[in-house]
C-alpha cells in the first residue's frame, strides 16, 4: 500500500513517491531520459541514463538527484504506462514493472492473478473498496471518478480526489491539500511545494515539484520565487526552464552559469553557460550578479531590454542602462552613467551608443573624446561627439572635422575654446545662452560681425519723409547678435 513511485504516463506527481520504483537507483539504460515516457520526475533516482541528451529529451521534470546510470541497474520499463512500486517483477518471479499495466498496483507483488491490484479497464469506482480489488489500496487509472479513500491520483480522472496526496494528472483544477502541483493545471496550488508545469502563473509557496525537490518546474513560464534549485542539492537551473530560478547558481548543480533557453532572470548565477550566446540569448531579462559574459556570447543577453546593474559586461543588444556596469553596452539606447569603458578595462564611450556615458572620459582607455557615433551627451569628455545632435558641456575642444560645435548638433558646446574652421553654425562666448550674443571673431569663416560680446558703433542712416537725401546721421550702439536697424 505504500507506493512509493509515479506513474510514469501520468502528468501529475505523486509527492509521496521517492522513486518510480523503490529499490530502482536509476533509470533503464535504454531510456533517453528519466523514463522517456515519463513527464514529471524521479526524485529519488540516482543516475541518469548515460544516452539521454538531457534529464529527459521528453520530460519536462528533472532527474535531481541522479548520480548516473548503470546498466544493469534496476530500474522502470521504459515502455510501462504506469508503476507497480510495490510489484517485485512483470512476472511473479521478475522483480520490476508491469510494463503493460495503464494504473498503479501499489500493492502487487507481480502482474499474476493473484496479484493485488486496480483493475486498468474499469472505469467506475466502487467507494466502498479501496481500490478495485477490495485488497487493493490504489485508484483505478482509467477510473474518472474519485475514490476518496485512494492514496494515489487517478491518471484519468478529470476531477479531484480532496483526500488524496496528489493531485489528479488530467485535472485543470486545483487540489488544495495536495503537497505536488498538477503539471496540467491552469490554476495554483497556495499549499503545493512544487510547481504546475503547465501553470502559466506563480505559485510563491512552491519550494519544488515534489515535496522533497525545491526547484522551478522546468516547463513553468512563471517563478517560483521560494525555489532555490531543481532539487535540494541541485544549484543550477533546468535548461528546459523558461522561468526564473532566483537562487539556481548554474545549468546544472555544477555549473554556475545561467539556463540558457530561460526565458526570465537567474540574479544569482556567476557564470554563463558556455554555449550559450548569452546570459539567456532568448531571456529579456537580466542577471545582475553575473560578473562575466560567456565568450561565445554577443552580450550579457543579446536580446535582453533590460538592466544588468552588477555585470561588469553589458550586453550589447540591450536597450537599457546599465549603472554599474564597467564597460559600455554598444547598443544601448540608454545611458550607462558608472561605465568606464567598452569592457571592464576600457575607459571609453559606447561606439554604438546613441545615448549619454557621463562618467566615460574617452573611447579607450587614452582617449578623451566621444564616441563618435553618440548622438547624445558626455558632460566630462573632453572633446565634442561629431554625430552628437546635443550639446557637451564640458568638452574643451571641438571635433577638427566636424562643420560645427556639433556637426549635426542643433545645441551649443558652451565650454569650449575653440571653434571649428569649418563650422557654418555659431560659437559661444563666455555668457549662456552663446546664441544670443554671437559668433566669436576668430572663426575664418563667420558670417557675423567680428570681436567678442562687445558693443559696435556703426552708423546708421535716418531718411525723412519723401526726401531721398540723408538728412542726418546719428550713431547707434548695437550688439553683434541684432540686426543693423534701418529707419524711414
Amino acid at each position: 500500500h505504500a507506493a512509493r513511485g509515479v506513474n510514469p504516463a501520468a502528468r501529475g506527481v505523486n509527492p509521496a513517491a521517492r522513486g518510480v520504483n523503490p529499490a530502482a537507483r536509476g533509470v533503464n539504460p535504454a531510456a533517453r531520459g528519466v523514463n522517456p515516457a515519463a513527464r514529471g520526475v524521479n526524485p529519488a533516482a540516482r543516475g541518469v541514463n548515460p544516452a539521454a541528451r538531457g534529464v529527459n529529451p521528453a520530460a519536462r521534470g528533472v532527474n535531481p538527484a541522479a548520480r548516473g546510470v548503470n546498466p544493469a541497474a534496476r530500474g522502470v520499463n521504459p515502455a510501462a504506462r504506469g508503476v507497480n512500486p510495490a510489484a517485485r517483477g512483470v512476472n511473479p518471479a521478475a522483480r520490476g514493472v508491469n510494463p503493460a499495466a495503464r494504473g498503479v498496483n501499489p500493492a502487487a507483488r507481480g502482474v499474476n492473478p493473484a496479484a493485488r491490484g486496480v483493475n486498468p479497464a474499469a472505469r467506475g469506482v466502487n467507494p466502498a473498496a479501496r481500490g478495485v480489488n477490495p485488497a487493493a489500496r490504489g485508484v483505478n487509472p482509467a477510473a474518472r471518478g474519485v475514490n476518496p479513500a485512494a492514496r494515489g491520483v487517478n491518471p484519468a480522472a478529470r476531477g479531484v480526489n480532496p483526500a488524496a496526496r496528489g493531485v489528479n494528472p488530467a485535472a485543470r483544477g486545483v487540489n488544495p491539500a495536495a503537497r505536488g502541483v498538477n503539471p496540467a493545471a491552469r490554476g495554483v496550488n497556495p499549499a503545493a511545494r512544487g510547481v504546475n508545469p503547465a501553470a502559466r502563473g506563480v505559485n510563491p509557496a512552491a519550494r519544488g515539484v515534489n515535496p522533497a525537490a525545491r526547484g522551478v518546474n522546468p516547463a513553468a513560464r512563471g517563478v517560483n520565487p521560494a525555489a532555490r534549485g531543481v532539487n535540494p542539492a541541485a544549484r543550477g537551473v533546468n535548461p528546459a526552464a523558461r522561468g526564473v530560478n532566483p537562487a539556481a547558481r548554474g545549468v546544472n548543480p555544477a555549473a554556475r552559469g545561467v539556463n540558457p533557453a530561460a526565458r526570465g532572470v537567474n540574479p544569482a548565477a556567476r557564470g554563463v553557460n558556455p554555449a550559450a550566446r548569452g546570459v539567456n540569448p532568448a531571456a529579456r531579462g537580466v542577471n545582475p550578479a553575473a560578473r562575466g559574459v560567456n565568450p561565445a556570447a554577443r552580450g550579457v543577453n543579446p536580446a535582453a531590454r533590460g538592466v544588468n546593474p552588477a555585470a561588469r559586461g553589458v550586453n550589447p543588444a540591450a536597450r537599457g542602462v546599465n549603472p554599474a556596469a564597467r564597460g559600455v553596452n554598444p547598443a544601448a539606447r540608454g545611458v550607462n552613467p558608472a561605465a568606464r569603458g567598452v569592457n571592464p578595462a576600457a575607459r571609453g564611450v559606447n561606439p554604438a551608443a546613441r545615448g549619454v556615458n557621463p562618467a566615460a572620459r574617452g573611447v579607450n582607455p587614452a582617449a578623451r573624446g566621444v564616441n563618435p557615433a553618440a548622438r547624445g551627451v558626455n558632460p566630462a569628455a573632453r572633446g565634442v561627439n561629431p554625430a552628437a545632435r546635443g550639446v557637451n558641456p564640458a568638452a574643451r575642444g571641438v571635433n577638427p572635422a566636424a562643420r560645427g560645435v556639433n556637426p549635426a548638433a542643433r545645441g551649443v558646446n558652451p565650454a569650449a575654446r575653440g571653434v571649428n574652421p569649418e563650422a557654418r553654425g555659431l560659437a559661444h562666448s563666455i555668457h549662456y545662452p552663446p546664441l544670443a550674443y554671437g559668433i566669436p571673431a576668430h572663426n575664418p569663416q563667420q558670417n557675423g560681425f567680428p570681436g567678442v560680446n562687445e558693443p559696435i558703433t556703426p552708423p546708421v542712416i535716418v531718411l525723412d519723409e519723401g526726401d531721398q537725401k540723408p538728412s542726418e546721421i546719428r550713431s547707434e550702439t548695437v550688439h553683434r547678435c541684432h540686426s543693423l536697424p534701418l529707419a524711414r
